[in-house]
């Protein structure tokens, strides 16, 4: 008896602690030039929508264990959303969250 408890603490012990862990999404090829500022973007540019990184609970697989968005991933979704619609810009709005515009090359040199 002492022996199957000590088996089921043993086991059950790396489950909890891996209840929630770090997820980093990737950035997509076409997302690497997306430019994210707090500042305005330059008047030239066109808005293209709002888009959104979320940082949170993002999911949870088949068994409970829910995924938190890291920081540089949450960086990297708001990036690929804003390539999603044709942006190159992102002004943030709030943490993980802005608006996308499509600026010309030129407009990005001077941001």
């Amino acid at each position: 008896m002492r022996r199957f408890l000590s088996l089921l603490v043993l086991s059950i012990c790396p489950l909890l602690a891996s209840c929630f862990y770090n997820r980093t999404t990737s950035l997509n090829p076409e997302a690497s030039i997306v430019v994210v500022r707090k500042a305005d973007a330059p008047k030239e540019c066109q808005e293209m929508g709002a888009v959104a990184g979320y940082q949170g609970v993002e999911a949870q697989n088949f068994i409970g264990i829910s995924a938190m968005e890291t920081p540089e991933g949450m960086m990297n979704r708001l990036k690929n959303e804003a390539a999603k619609v044709g942006a190159n810009w992102v002004t943030l709005t709030s943490p993980g969250s802005g608006i996308a515009y499509k600026c010309p090359t030129s407009a990005l040199s001077n941001g």
